[in-house]
Formats: structure tokens, C-alpha cells, sequence
């Protein structure tokens, strides 16, 4: 188990730990809550390229990432990364621009009223179309061309 949570970590850092808990190969538990992984310094730094070099080794079954200011274009491609994965057996991302629904699929933000905006800006005539929008109409105007996603979601799901 390894608990680096509330470490005021960025994109770089967190990249540089994901690749030792990849070269270790021992650790099964990985805490890397309430940290800043979302906010880049490195603008090519991708944390899910990093995450998917960790889970190569199948040995880490439970990842933490909530409350990292994770954008919804690196969850997209987190989730593209757990497509293939059915060795982690769990997964939290609360906090950051996706949410991880019941059958364990990372999936665009719902929208609550003005409470839950997608990072970057948004003129008021498309908040006022999101607030009367099911959760896939939402995903094809947040961003149609990285949004392939079927009925689920990004990834395979995790088993919880």
C-alpha cells in the first residue's frame, strides 16, 4: 500500500510516481487523492499514458484519484486506457470532471444546475441546453470527436 494523498502533487509528479509503482511491481493499493494531477505544468504529460505503463504489470488492484482536478479530456482517455484492464478492482474519481457509474464505467459529469461546469468556459446558451439534456446529449456537445463511448462509458468498467 502506498498513501501519498494531500501532497499538493501535480501533473509531473504524479506521472513520475505511477512509473516507480510501475518499476517496483509490488504495489497493490495506490492513494493518490486530494492531490493537483489535473493541473499541468507539461502540457504533453498524460497521466493516463503513465497509468497504463503501472497497470501493464497487473499487479495494482485498487487506484484512488479522487479530487485531482482530473479535465474530462484526460478521464476520456484514463478510460480508454481501463478499456482493456480487468485487473483493477477498483477505482475512485470523485472530484475530478468524470464520475465512475454503477457498473463501474468512467462517464461525463451529470449536470446540476450551474454547480457542475466543465473546465474551460461555456457561454450561457449552452448551459441553458445542458440543463435540459440527458447524459449523452450532453457527452455530443461536450466534445463529440473524443466521445465514442456506446451505452456505457470509457473503460471496461471495474469490478468494485
Amino acid at each position: 500500500m502506498l498513501n501519498i494523498s494531500r501532497n499538493n502533487l501535480k501533473a509531473k509528479a504524479g506521472i513520475e510516481v505511477l512509473k516507480a509503482v510501475a518499476r517496483s511491481g509490488s504495489v497493490k493499493f495506490l492513494d493518490m487523492s486530494w492531490n493537483l494531477l489535473g493541473l499541468r505544468i507539461d502540457k504533453s504529460a498524460s497521466l493516463a499514458m503513465a497509468l497504463e505503463e503501472t497497470l501493464s504489470d497487473n499487479v495494482l488492484r485498487h487506484l484512488d484519484l479522487s479530487y485531482n482536478h482530473i479535465p474530462l479530456q484526460e478521464c476520456m482517455f484514463i478510460g480508454e486506457v481501463l478499456k482493456g484492464n480487468h485487473e483493477l478492482y477498483g477505482l475512485h474519481m470523485e472530484g475530478n470532471e468524470c464520475e465512475l457509474d454503477t457498473d463501474g464505467f468512467l462517464t461525463p459529469p451529470k449536470f446540476v444546475g450551474e454547480a457542475r461546469l466543465v473546465r474551460g468556459k461555456m457561454s450561457e446558451d449552452n448551459l441553458e441546453r445542458l440543463k435540459n439534456k440527458d447524459s449523452k446529449e450532453m457527452s455530443e456537445m461536450i466534445s463529440p470527436s473524443f466521445l465514442d463511448q456506446g451505452t456505457h462509458g470509457w473503460g471496461n468498467g471495474v469490478a468494485r
